[in-house]
């Protein structure tokens, strides 16, 4: 019986809080919180996963980061049916749009960023009323994790197929809007992609396609996807 069971949610929460507390910076402490949160969430039906991405991520950042487990909670699995259901649709991998809804959601079919983006997938709800338009969806909600990750694979499709495959163009037109990734092209010319974005002058773009390519590698790199495998497309 994991811990939560026998104590219940709140005394639950309140030990974790003492725990995260108490050396914060330990990275052992940290991961094993990441472990606590993740057995709650799964016995209690419970898929918020951003307490456990949260803790193993500082554990990974410390002195002793721990072995693969440690790393598969930083980076989970979430939602991986309607990730597949979605990159097949549209022909992106699965693992790049749970990359992608890591690093704009941590998961959480909830959020609301203070732009008005919603979902999983942070889509705005123009952007999002377009979409299914196109795809002849009458009925969906932005809050709903497949459809969430439907209009984000067709969207970032769009970028892809916009931008020539060009995954950190794409991933610059899908956080700033294609407009700004082409003026961006057009300022820096002929120059490589890497020293392009090294270059650009938006940071928070910048740091955003750092996150999801960061985070894409680490999927592929933990869930079997061999080296050389096509990037980005399916």
């Amino acid at each position: 019986m994991a811990l939560a069971s026998a104590v219940g949610d709140d005394l639950f929460d309140a030990y974790a809080g003492v725990l995260a507390r108490y050396r914060r910076d330990d990275s052992e402490t940290q991961a094993w919180l990441a472990l606590a949160y993740a057995r709650r969430g799964y016995e209690v039906g419970d898929y918020d996963v951003r307490p456990e991405i949260e803790y193993a991520s500082r554990a990974l950042a410390g002195d002793e980061p721990g072995g693969l487990w440690v790393l598969s909670l930083a980076y989970p699995l979430a939602y991986l049916e309607n990730a597949v259901k979605a990159g097949e649709a549209f022909g992106v991998d699965p693992l790049l749009l749970l990359a992608l809804a890591r690093e704009e959601s941590r998961f959480d079919p909830r959020a609301v960023s203070g732009a008005g983006a919603v979902g999983l997938t942070q889509k705005m709800p123009a952007t999002a009323a377009m979409l299914a338009a196109e795809l002849e969806l009458e009925v969906y909600d932005l809050r709903d994790p497949g459809d969430s990750l439907l209009l984000g694979a067709a969207y970032l499709e769009k970028m892809l197929e916009r931008f020539d495959g060009n995954l950190a163009l794409a991933l610059a037109g899908y956080n700033a809007g294609p407009g700004n990734a082409r003026h961006w092209i057009a300022s820096f010319d002929t120059l490589p992609p890497d020293v392009w974005l090294l270059l650009k002058p938006f940071d928070e773009t910048r740091r955003y396609i750092v996150r999801v390519v960061g985070s894409y590698y680490r999927y592929r790199q933990l869930y079997g996807v061999p080296d050389g495998a096509p990037d980005g497309g399916g």
